[in-house]
Parts: structure tokens; C-alpha cells; sequence
């Protein structure tokens, strides 16, 4: 029951929904690049469009499709796994951090539109410092995880 329940769920939900996600993000970029007048907003939007599909496209590749083919037990995704989930933590982090990043940017145009007419900045000085904050806060789960070996002698089981 619960087999089948992960492959419904984890594996085919996931995956067919993480698809149409991914399609959506990729359509975002696209067109806020080729709006006239690059706005800030333009791009702090095509940043949270590539953290999240960055983020979708790890989480299909290592929940939604091992359990799809049933091969979460292999070494050789073991192995995969415990590399590409801090890159997925680093899409998620800047992911919530940009979504922030959008509001404060909209608050001050909505709220404050003389101060934002007089205050011209660029959306860098909000996408650097949260792609480099998502990185730096993320570095520990590098070395969280690890493959190890345990071999286990039947003969000597209590």
C-alpha cells in the first residue's frame, strides 16, 4: 500500500506537476526578458523564476523519477543524491529570500513612489547579496550527508 502510494504520489504527481512547473518557469524568463523596458522588477522576477526551476528540476530528479523506476536504493543514486540536495536547498533558499526581495520592491513603488522615483536602484543590489547569502547559508548541508559502507555478517547477529 504505501509502495504504491509513494509511486503515485512522489513519483507520478511529482514529476507530471514539477513538468508543468518547470514549462512555467522557463516561459516566465522567456518572456520577462523580452519585455521592453527591463524593469527591476522584470528581473528580480526572472531571478525567482530560475531559483524555482533550478529547484523543481532537483526535486524531479531525486524524488520524483527514483521513485517512478524504483531505483531509490542504488548506490549510484545514493551518490547523486547526497550531491544535488544542498544545490536544491540553495533554489529553495533563494527562492523565499526573492519572493521577499519582490514584496520590499513592491512596497516602496506601491507605498512610497517618490522615494523609489528619487532612489534609483538596481535590482542587483537585491540579487547579489541573495544569491550569495543562499550560497553561504547552504554550505554546511555540503557536508551533511555521506555514503557510507556497512557490511553486515549474518553469523554474528545476536
Amino acid at each position: 500500500m504505501y509502495a504504491e502510494f509513494k509511486f503515485l504520489v512522489e513519483g507520478i504527481c511529482l514529476t507530471v506537476v514539477g513538468l508543468l512547473g518547470s514549462v512555467g518557469n522557463c516561459l516566465c524568463i522567456g518572456m520577462f526578458i523580452m519585455m521592453e523596458g527591463n524593469t527591476n522588477f522584470h528581473q528580480l522576477m526572472q531571478s525567482l523564476a530560475a531559483f524555482d526551476l533550478m529547484y523543481v528540476v532537483l526535486s524531479i530528479l531525486m524524488f520524483g523519477i527514483p521513485n517512478m523506476f524504483h531505483i531509490g536504493g542504488t548506490e549510484t543514486f545514493k551518490r547523486f543524491f547526497t550531491s544535488l540536495l544542498p544545490f536544491a536547498q540553495i533554489g529553495l533558499t533563494g527562492s523565499i529570500y526573492m519572493t521577499l526581495a519582490i514584496a520590499i520592491e513592491r512596497y516602496t513603488t506601491v507605498c512610497h513612489p517618490f522615494f523609489k522615483f528619487y532612489h534609483s536602484w538596481s535590482a542587483n543590489l537585491y540579487i547579489l547579496p541573495i544569491i550569495a547569502f543562499s550560497i553561504a547559508f547552504n554550505i554546511p548541508k555540503f557536508f551533511e550527508l555521506r555514503n557510507s559502507f556497512l557490511e553486515i555478517d549474518n553469523n554474528h547477529l545476536w
